[in-house]
């Protein structure tokens, strides 16, 4: 019985391990969407020729991005995922709702992969 338990935590350690690969390459371009979603967003502001209702979006996305950037260097996945998220929901773009939805993929992507990680990663 022992040696079933051993086994299991080994198995359950080698898919956190295979799944730690992703987590690096899903937060850069998690990074790269806050931060193509942050120059769309004040190109849109310079379009609309910086209307007030817009300018106060594209401020608060932008305090967004500085989330999503400081979860990069913190290695934080939460404030990463939070960062992306807050600029995909508020950023003006002339593309609709697709960077949105493009969004919240990407956050959730992103945050179940942690959670899975931390699932699998711990010591029984």
């Amino acid at each position: 019985m022992i040696v079933s338990g051993l086994s299991n935590t080994r198995f359950t350690n080698a898919k956190a391990e295979f799944m730690e690969r992703f987590e690096q390459p899903l937060m850069k371009i998690n990074l790269a969407f806050a931060l193509i979603m942050a120059a769309l967003g004040w190109y849109g502001l310079y379009v609309m020729k910086f209307d007030g209702s817009v300018l106060t979006a594209v401020v608060i996305g932008t305090i967004a991005v500085v989330v999503a950037v400081v979860g990069w260097y913190r290695d934080s996945v939460y404030m990463l995922g939070g960062g992306t998220l807050g600029t995909a929901l508020l950023m003006p773009t002339t593309l609709g709702m697709i960077p949105m939805i493009l969004g919240f993929i990407l956050f959730m992507l992103l945050i179940s992969l942690r959670f899975f990680i931390s699932f699998f990663d711990e010591e029984h």
